[in-house]
């Protein structure tokens, strides 16, 4: 093909995480439908990330598309768990951050966190008077053909308020398809 000496060549045909300077994502950004209210307050929300390679993840990301409201100070987290529901790290508090909308880069507090090829959760809690409303896929099937603890997306353990729970207790899938990413 002539076009072929007079242009570079790239072989991917889809947009990866690396793309974005990102380690793993629940999908690629732009498949995102749009925001979905996270429903209760208090419940670990988690999106389930596949890690292709030993690295170390200092950031989560997530897009809010409409902002929280009277978010309780002290009260709004998400966290980086092993594929055995332990808390490997979380964030500082997010109830500023989460009431703005757009992209959130949250640092993970003590981080980076070394880990290895496998899958790990990144779960998420919010309290106040309105919470946020992060990006979702217009999927409701996310989960086809797996099994609750093994989710793509799903809820766990409720009440939270302070902090992370450091176990994420028992999955339950849920049909939210949260965007997800880490660095």
């Amino acid at each position: 093909h002539p076009e072929e000496t007079t242009m570079s060549f790239n072989p991917e045909v889809r947009w990866s995480p690396s793309d974005h300077g990102l380690i793993s994502w629940t999908y690629d950004l732009a498949m995102g439908a749009s925001g979905q209210l996270i429903a209760a307050q208090g419940t670990v929300n988690f999106a389930r990330l596949h890690i292709p390679y030993n690295c170390s993840i200092t950031n989560i990301w997530m897009l809010l598309t409409t902002q929280g409201s009277g978010l309780t100070s002290g009260e709004n987290f998400a966290g980086l768990y092993n594929s055995a529901g332990t808390l490997l790290g979380a964030t500082a508090d997010q109830s500023t951050t989460w009431a703005t909308n757009g992209t959130k880069q949250m640092a993970i507090s003590g981080g980076p966190i070394a880990v290895t090829p496998g899958d790990y959760l990144v779960g998420f809690f919010a309290n106040g008077t309105t919470l946020p409303s992060p990006l979702r896929a217009v999927s409701q099937n996310a989960n086809v053909n797996l099994s609750s603890p093994n989710s793509r997306f799903g809820t766990a353990s409720t009440g939270n308020t302070t902090a992370m729970p450091s176990a994420i207790g028992t999955l339950a899938a849920a049909s939210n398809a949260w965007w997800i990413a880490v660095n």
